[in-house]
């Protein structure tokens, strides 16, 4: 067993990320993703991504991994947020999750609050400014 200083032996080799028998197809993937929008979708105390994804027995980080890697399953993900947002809402507004953890959690799942900039400021157009001088020369003239 020689191997270079510093490296850890693996007894099991299968659990090298990059070994043939490790790698999941694009199929698979999809399936398991689309098992994790369905637990956030109709368990309704799940109230994160983490929580959809330990609850359906996979991995967060590799799910994410995933997300990031390929859109369609970015999307999913982006799906299941939402789900989870319109619930944290309701529970909310309902009173039966507390409102400063359902907004700290709900900007953790990536909702924005929109800003607003209000604005008073009159603008005058230039052509406004020539015909109102077109007209007093006008009368001038006369």
């Amino acid at each position: 067993m020689a191997g270079k200083k510093g490296q850890k032996k693996h007894a099991n080799k299968s659990s090298y990320p990059n070994q043939k028998g490790n790698k999941k197809s694009p199929a698979v993937i999809m399936r398991i993703l689309q098992e994790i929008r369905s637990i956030a979708e109709f368990d309704k105390t799940i109230t994160s991504w983490q929580g959809a994804c330990l609850k359906s027995g996979f991995r967060v980080g590799k799910m994410d991994y995933w997300a990031n890697k390929i859109p369609v399953f970015g999307a999913l993900k982006k799906e299941v947020q939402q789900i989870l947002i319109a619930r944290l809402d309701y529970l909310a507004l309902t009173g039966t999750f507390n409102v400063t953890a359902s907004i700290w959690r709900q900007k953790q799942l990536g909702e924005r609050d929109t800003q607003y900039q209000e604005s008073n400021v009159v603008t005058e157009d230039k052509r406004d400014k020539e015909i109102t001088v077109n007209f007093i020369n006008a009368k001038k003239k006369k």
